[in-house]
């Protein structure tokens, strides 16, 4: 493959090298196509990481949310033990009285 950068193929960054078929050694204006294409990358990776960013904060909010209702379920589970512990009693003591 020709390459019609000024650039060696060992110093591309992985962006140039993913669009190294746009540059032909026919076509003057191809270092100017990779270089719109590199932008266009850049600016993609960019929206990506804030987009990641705001998956990330509301994760950490539905994380927030869900520590009092995790709290809520276990106080629920504790109550509920106790009340079966307390309907055994019951039985037992009915049973004794029968």
């Amino acid at each position: 493959m020709n390459w019609s950068t000024p650039f060696d193929r060992d110093t591309l960054d992985d962006d140039q090298l993913i669009f190294r078929g746009i540059v032909d050694h026919q076509n003057p204006d191809a270092n100017v196509t990779l270089e719109a294409a590199i932008a266009n990358i850049h600016e993609i990776q960019r929206i990506e990481h804030e987009r990641s960013q705001r998956v990330e904060a509301e994760i950490a909010a539905l994380q927030s949310r869900l520590i009092p209702i995790t709290n809520n379920i276990a106080s629920l589970q504790t109550c509920l033990q106790a009340t079966r512990n307390e309907f055994a009693l019951v039985l037992i003591n009915i049973f004794f009285l029968i």
